[in-house]
């Protein structure tokens, strides 16, 4: 599922609340996989950005955790040695 559907953004572009799509989907019996993470800025809510060039790498650990916690089963990203690290910890 589109990960902004199951974390939308604020109009900051700061990572909003949790939606209840997780919760639902879990009572239902249905396990949840969000798309598609990518360690580039431009891709990542403000929040998680580092400085200001759209193309440079930002914390995508940070924000695959924010989602993990809210409930997410699991991902897909471009960038799987980092989903590894946020998945298993460093």
């Amino acid at each position: 599922m589109c990960k902004d559907v199951l974390i939308s953004r604020n109009p900051d572009a700061t990572l909003g609340a949790p939606s209840n799509v997780i919760r639902d989907a879990h009572r239902r019996g249905l396990e949840v996989h969000g798309w598609t993470f990518r360690r580039e800025n431009q891709f990542l809510p403000a929040d998680f950005r580092v400085g200001t060039d759209p193309i440079a790498p930002g914390d995508l650990v940070g924000e695959i955790r924010e989602f993990v916690a809210a409930g997410m089963d699991g991902f897909f990203t471009d960038n799987p040695d980092i989903g590894a690290i946020a998945s298993h910890g460093e």
